[in-house]
C-alpha cells in the first residue's frame, strides 16, 4: 500500500472532458469517488475533514456532448500542468483522468481538442503520489501521441491494442488485464474497467475497507484486480451460432453443480453423445466436459475474487472438493494457486 495512505490527503481528481468523451468512463468512476467521500463522512464526526476526494470536469470547451447525447456544461477551463504540480503537496496530490472517446475508429489526433490535449501532456510533469494520470479505455492513446509511454506498461480496450502499438511502439503493452499501472500512469481496459481502477486507487489513499464499501455500494457483483483479464470467461468458447451447443453451454452455466456427464448433455442437445462430442469439438474446440470444467472454474475464480476460502469457492463452483478445484487450477494453465488468487 502507498505510504500517503496513512496521512488526510486530499486527492484533486480531473476529468477531461472533450466532444465525443465516452459517458461511462466519465460517471462511472466520478460515482466511485462521489460514493467513497460519502463512504468516508459516515465513518467520521467531521463530515468536511473526512472528504477526501475534489472531483473538476475540465477540459479546452465550456461545454461538450458525450457518447450517450447528453451535453455537459460549465466544464472548467484546463489548468496547465505546472499549476497542478504547484499545488500538490504532501497532503495534496492530483490525478487527471483522460477518457476515451465513442466511435469504431480510431483515434483522430488531428480533431481541435484532440490535438489540444496532445499538446498539453507532451511534457507533463508526472510524478508518482503527487500527480498521476489516469487512462480510461482508449484514453491511452492520448498518452502514446503525446510520448508518454515509452518503457511504460499500458493497456487499453482490446479493440485498440493494435493501434496503441503503432502509435507507441515502445510501450510495454499489457494485452489482457482490467488495468495496469506503472510509474504515475494507470491505465485501464475499458468502459466498466475505469470504475475498477478508480476503486483500486481509492484503496491506495483510503484503506480497503473504505474501497470495499464503495464496492458494495456500487452493487459490485466482482470486484476486479490488476490480474483479471479483460474478457470474460464465462463468454469464451461461445463466438459460434450452433443453438444446440450453445443450449448444452447455457445448461452448465446456470447449473454449475449439476453432476453432468457427457449423456445427460447429449440429451439436453437431443444429439448422441458420440456427436455431441463432434459438434463440440466443431464448434468451440473443446470437449464438453472440458467446458464444464472451464465454466466451474471461472465461478470459482468469481467466488474466490470475493474473499470466501478455497473450499467455499470450490462448492459454490461445482467442484466435489478444493482437491479438484485446484487440480482444474493447474490443468487449465492458471497462474499461481487458487489461495494466492484469494488474495490478489
Amino acid at each position: 500500500m502507498l505510504q500517503f495512505q496513512q496521512k488526510s490527503i486530499t486527492v484533486h481528481v480531473y476529468f477531461v472532458v472533450l466532444e465525443g468523451s465516452l459517458g461511462l468512463d466519465l460517471t462511472g468512476p466520478a460515482e466511485a469517488l462521489r460514493i467513497a467521500n460519502r463512504v468516508l463522512a459516515a465513518r467520521s464526526s467531521n463530515q468536511q475533514t473526512a472528504k477526501r476526494f475534489e472531483v473538476h470536469h475540465v477540459g479546452f470547451a465550456e461545454t461538450a456532448t458525450l457518447s450517450t447525447g447528453l451535453t455537459v456544461s460549465q466544464i472548467e477551463p484546463m489548468p496547465s500542468p505546472q499549476d497542478l504540480l504547484a499545488m500538490t503537496s504532501t497532503t495534496t496530490s492530483a490525478w487527471v483522468v483522460i477518457l476515451g472517446q465513442e466511435g469504431i475508429t480510431p483515434l483522430n489526433p488531428d480533431l481541435p481538442h484532440n490535438r489540444q490535449l496532445i499538446a498539453w501532456l507532451n511534457d507533463f510533469p508526472i510524478r508518482k503520489q503527487q500527480l498521476e494520470i489516469i487512462t480510461v479505455c482508449a484514453g491511452s492513446l492520448f498518452l502514446g501521441y503525446a510520448g508518454l509511454l515509452k518503457g511504460r506498461k499500458v493497456t487499453t480496450h482490446h479493440l485498440d491494442l493494435d493501434e496503441l502499438a503503432r502509435i507507441a511502439p515502445d510501450c510495454l503493452l499489457q494485452q489482457d488485464c482490467v488495468f495496469v499501472e506503472d510509474d504515475g500512469i494507470a491505465s485501464s481496459a475499458g468502459v466498466t474497467t475505469g470504475i475498477d481502477l478508480m476503486v483500486h486507487k481509492i484503496a491506495q489513499v483510503c484503506g480497503e475497507v473504505v474501497a470495499s464499501d464503495v464496492a458494495q455500494w456500487m452493487v459490485m457483483p466482482q470486484r476486479r484486480g490488476a490480474k483479471h483479464s479483460q474478457f470474460s470467461d464465462l463468454l469464451s468458447h461461445r463466438a459460434h451460432l450452433h443453438p444446440a451447443v450453445h443450449r448444452v453451454q447455457a445448461a452448465i452455466t446456470l447449473a454449475p453443480k449439476t453432476a453432468w456427464t457427457v449423456q445427460s448433455l447429449a440429451e439436453i442437445a437431443h444429439v448422441s453423445p458420440r456427436h455431441l462430442g463432434r459438434l463440440f469439438q466443431q464448434h468451440t474446440g473443446i470437449a464438453a466436459m472440458q467446458y464444464v470444467t472451464l465454466v466451474r472454474l471461472a465461478l470459482a475464480k468469481s467466488a474466490l475474487s470475493s474473499g470466501v476460502s478455497v473450499t467455499e469457492a470450490a462448492d459454490s463452483a461445482g467442484f466435489s472438493s478444493d482437491v479438484q478445484l485446484r487440480r482444474a487450477w493447474h490443468q487449465f494453465g492458471e497462474e499461481g494457486t487458487p489461495s494466492q488468487f484469494s488474495t490478489a
